[in-house]
């Protein structure tokens, strides 16, 4: 009998974890990407590198941005199998009439994204907001080549201290901030969700994980969402220099067990999770199809629904490396221990720092206050 466990949050899986006898604990953990630091930290599991020699699994069948997320010198550590993407949700309709063309096959910038709110100021209320700011923060971080934390995103030594005082982190506080008090983008501090501005059609862009995909497109189906829905790659700082994608989602982790039986059939499930009949279900829920061999199952699908497929060769596209052949270590995310109570302090942290007028003062209070919880 093999067992897993997916509970509800970070803190209550690793807490879990930690309570269990080794004989109580489940062969196989579902848990958020923010994880991977603190799962590796417990030596509870098998390292995926290390089955995978023993076995004919091939991970070249996997999206390789998932799986340079999951891997540290020595190797991966676990497997992906919902991996997510940060996207642009675009109002068509106020675009067009402003005169702006976005879609798809658009590479763009954060002064793109101004220049294309400076056209169609006065047909709409404000011309973007945020879903999760900080997972929208983290995600235009990591395309963009920033680091999260220091010793390039833990990837290189442990992380010690977050890099927001670091280019181009700061940077994008201050757009952040400025875009605020400059009136151009909605926090949702006109007390209703963030996003729900942007599907009563009052923004023109609406940043969100891509798992907002399937939501949105039943609120078209059902006629509440009225305009002409769109998507595109999230904005960088600067124009590419890479192509990287961030990623977010759920891992799969192999705990190690005594029986050598029960550490197959574990392992068993896993290969099942990520075949690629799963990986096409999953990608439905607006995940990106991890199997690469999802392609194949999925082209009615996509016929009717063009945005998921975006989703999918946004993805497939990204390169994990640099042009020089070096890790894109931004792009692969941070590695740190107590990701998840630095999350918590940020998200209520910005939430008091947007009341501020100084973008400076700002990006310097967030560090200070995550670095103090760190």
């Amino acid at each position: 009998t093999v067992e897993t466990t997916q509970q509800s949050g970070f803190r209550r899986t690793m807490d879990g974890l930690y309570d269990s006898a080794p004989d109580d604990r489940p062969h196989v953990v579902s848990i958020d990407t923010r994880a991977t630091q603190a799962m590796i930290d417990t030596g509870f599991f098998v390292p995926a590198h290390e089955t995978i020699a023993q076995d004919d699994f091939d991970v070249s069948a996997l999206l390789p941005a998932s799986v340079a997320q999951l891997s540290t010198d020595a190797g991966l550590q676990a497997i992906p199998y919902r991996p997510r993407i940060g996207l642009s949700f675009l109002n068509l309709d106020v675009l067009r009439e402003g005169g702006v063309e976005l879609d798809e096959q658009t590479d763009w910038t954060t002064a793109d994204l101004l220049d294309a709110c400076d056209d169609i100021q006065g047909l709409i209320d404000f011309c973007m907001t945020y879903d999760r700011p900080v997972q929208v923060f983290e995600h235009l971080l990591g395309t963009s080549g920033g680091m999260y934390v220091d010793n390039d995103n833990g990837r290189t030594g442990r992380a010690t201290a977050v890099a927001f005082d670091d280019e181009p982190a700061a940077a994008l506080l201050d757009f952040f901030v400025e875009t605020q008090f400059g009136g151009v983008a909605d926090f949702g501090n006109n007390g209703r969700g963030n996003f729900d501005a942007f599907e009563a059609g009052e923004v023109a862009i609406g940043f969100a994980n891509s798992t907002e995909l399937p939501r949105l497109q039943r609120l078209v189906d059902d006629g509440t969402i009225t305009f002409d829905l769109g998507v595109a790659a999230l904005p960088r700082l600067t124009p590419a220099d890479r192509s990287g994608a961030h990623l977010s989602g759920h891992v799969l982790w192999h705990l190690d067990a005594d029986d050598a039986r029960e550490r197959i059939a574990a392992w068993l499930l896993i290969e099942f999770m990520v075949a690629p009949e799963q990986s096409a279900t999953f990608h439905r829920s607006g995940s990106a199809a991890l199997n690469l061999g999802a392609a194949d199952v999925l082209g009615e699908f996509w016929a009717e629904n063009p945005m998921f497929e975006f989703v999918f060769r946004h993805v497939e596209a990204a390169e994990p490396v640099l042009g020089d052949g070096s890790p894109d270590h931004a792009a692969s995310g941070a590695l740190l221990g107590p990701h998840d109570e630095v999350v918590g302090v940020f998200t209520d942290t910005l939430a008091e720092i947007l009341k501020r007028t100084d973008p400076a003062e700002a990006s310097s209070a967030i560090s200070e206050m995550i670095d103090a919880a760190n």
